[in-house]
């Protein structure tokens, strides 16, 4: 089929984005082709006209948004158990950080440009941290464990926990916005983790760890109550 060329090019640029499970590209490439105009979608057209701009968005800007929804959701939660049931306070710096943990800049892309100025390193700034390791390791080793599981906020929290109590507000963001990520790859399956015979449970597992360790250095900023 002379289509065939063309939607393998639209995979590649999907695949391109870190979403590599080839179920999930097909759920990409289905759920963004169109439809406007097609009489009968049985008759030769399967899901449609192929559409690679609002693939690559619906990619970009929806996996995005997901990820910043449950890195909210998560820092909420991490905040309210560390005050013991009591509604979380708003921080700032925490949300801060955990904004290029769990999604990046992913907007960047959609943003009109200053003239010729270019944005220094757009590529990794518009990607969650966890998945830098397209850039660093090359696509073929994306969703490396050593970067999708609790690794680095681990290191991070305990190599810089104790050096200012604004540096902990960071690290609190930080690792509730690197479980975020972590947990959206888990829940969407957008590519499994490599050498992992479990990669879902993996990806919980690791998630649920960056979260404990949130809540710990959250805990450790609340003052002790008297008794």
């Amino acid at each position: 089929s002379m289509a065939s060329p063309h939607v393998a090019a639209e995979a590649a640029l999907i695949e391109a984005l870190g979403i590599t499970n080839p179920a999930a590209v097909k759920a990409v490439l289905q759920a963004t082709a169109t439809r406007d105009g097609i009489p009968d979608l049985k008759i030769g057209f399967g899901a449609g006209i192929m559409n690679a701009g609002r693939a690559v968005r619906y990619a970009i800007l929806g996996t995005g948004a997901a990820q910043f929804a449950l890195a909210l959701a998560l820092l909420y939660v991490c905040l309210t158990l560390a005050r013991g049931g009591d509604y979380a306070r708003f921080n700032p710096l925490a949300l801060l950080a955990a904004i290029p943990a769990s999604c990046g800049l992913f907007f960047l892309p959609y943003l009109p440009q200053l003239g010729t100025w270019e944005i220094p390193y757009r590529d990794f700034l518009c990607r969650p941290l966890p998945a830098w390791d397209i850039h660093l390791l090359g696509l073929s080793q994306h969703a490396n464990p050593l970067f999708y599981s609790a690794l680095l906020p681990l290191m991070f929290s305990l190599l810089l926990n104790r050096k200012h109590p604004w540096l902990q507000q960071l690290l609190i963001g930080f690792s509730v916005g690197y479980g975020a990520c972590i947990l959206h790859l888990a829940l969407s399956e957008q590519a499994f983790v490599k050498w992992v015979p479990f990669s879902g449970a993996w990806l919980i597992l690791n998630a649920a760890l960056c979260v404990f360790i949130a809540v710990g250095l959250a805990d450790a900023r609340r003052p002790q109550r008297s008794r």
